[in-house]
């Protein structure tokens, strides 16, 4: 029922858009602007419209790494590094002895010892979800350092625009398993159906397209479902034009701006581990059933950049914010093997293009940070920097 009614308040019902947008852009919790769209129906229209344009606003900014600078649990920011300018922007408030291992939205995500999962906005005045425990994630399941039994969290939206909808999606435990969890709920969905072999348990990302939710392993195996489905159908996607068992170093699944989902592979050097080079393929998906027709190798991403790692694997194309970045991959250290990453650090930092297979390193790594968590993507909201004092 409308709140307003009485005819001498139209002017209230009808207030114009700036108003309106001035008014939603005071409020700090998310539940503000919800309940301001059950005032009226004008008023819901307004409050369609202000998240509608907020989403097209985070979509166009800029990724920027978030980097831990000095140790210790008192250490309680982290510094915004602008790839385009080369240099330190701000300081955020986000605990330097935390391990992220997801970035959506602005949103970071951790775990802890007791298989938690914790959801943190650093541009939202520290707001906090704290997700039920991951009770799919013991004994033989669970890696031998904590910070390592979740590998990746994705959301399928932003929590402070869509608080009653949104999704989050795990990787865990040492079989790389998936799982969800739908706001609100008490417990996590995991997916656990008989697959044709074991390759389709090591899971490397998960993301949805088009309303179905996709991952794919690091033998490039695919799987698809409809998260919204009463009991979800697992899709074994089969390429038909390739049969391969190949392992492979890292695979991560993006949405270009175009809405092609393309999957990009990512090889090490057998020496080093740092990487040596990328493989993007176009996967063409019947738009009917959501299956795999087959997959286009690319030279070109028609002039996107695309962002992965520990983040949830991005593609930019409004490239007035960048230098030079046209069809490049930006990546930050993912690699996973914990003994090695905590005596070399987080170094495997840079840019590939993907034309002509060049590389270059993109952040100046420091041998005093390879006790520090790794470093990783995130978008900060697009009037972040406004309301910011730049250090």
């Amino acid at each position: 029922m409308a709140l307003i009614s009485n005819s001498n308040d139209n002017e209230w019902m009808n207030l114009p858009n700036l108003v309106s947008s001035l008014i939603l852009d005071k409020f700090v919790k998310s539940t503000q602007v919800v309940n301001f769209g059950l005032v009226c129906k004008q008023w819901h229209f307004a409050s369609e419209d202000y998240i509608h344009t907020k989403r097209n606003l985070q979509r166009k900014s800029l990724p920027m790494l978030l980097i831990p600078t000095k140790r210790g649990r008192k250490k309680k920011t982290r510094k915004l590094y602008c790839v385009n300018q080369e240099k330190f922007i701000c300081n955020v408030p986000v605990r330097s002895n935390k391990k992220f291992c997801g970035s959506s939205y602005g949103w970071l995500a951790y775990s802890d010892e007791n298989r938690d999962i914790t959801l943190v906005n650093p541009f939202q005045n520290g707001i906090t979800i704290h997700l039920p425990r991951l009770h799919l994630l013991s004994g033989k399941l669970m890696t031998p350092n904590y910070w390592y039994n979740v590998d990746k969290v994705v959301l399928s939206t932003d929590p402070t625009l869509y608080p009653q909808s949104y999704i989050v999606m795990v990787i865990f435990g040492a079989l790389k398993s998936i799982a969800y969890i739908k706001a609100g709920e008490e417990s996590w969905t995991p997916i656990d159906k008989e697959y044709l072999d074991w390759k389709l348990t090591l899971f490397s990302d998960i993301t949805i397209h088009r309303g179905l939710v996709y991952a794919v392993t690091l033998y490039g195996k695919l799987i698809c479902f409809n998260i919204n489905a009463p009991h979800e159908q697992v899709n074994v996607l089969r390429d038909p034009g390739i049969s391969r068992s190949i392992f492979i170093n890292k695979t991560y699944l993006v949405e270009s701006s175009r809405g092609e989902l393309l999957l990009v592979e990512r090889y090490y050097d057998d020496w080093t581990n740092w990487t040596k080079t990328f493989k993007v393929y176009n996967l063409l998906i019947d738009d009917r059933d959501g299956h795999l027709v087959g997959k286009v190798e690319l030279k070109s991403i028609g002039g996107d950049a695309l962002f992965v790692g520990y983040n949830c694997s991005m593609a930019i194309s409004d490239l007035n914010f960048l230098k030079n970045c046209r069809d490049s991959i930006y990546f930050t250290d993912d690699f996973h093997d914990h003994y090695l990453e905590e005596f070399y650090g987080d170094r495997d930092i840079g840019i590939f293009n993907i034309k002509d297979g060049s590389k270059k390193h993109l952040y100046a790594y420091k041998s005093s940070q390879k006790w520090l968590p790794p470093i990783l993507w995130i978008v900060p909201p697009f009037d972040f920097f406004s309301n910011t004092t730049q250090s």
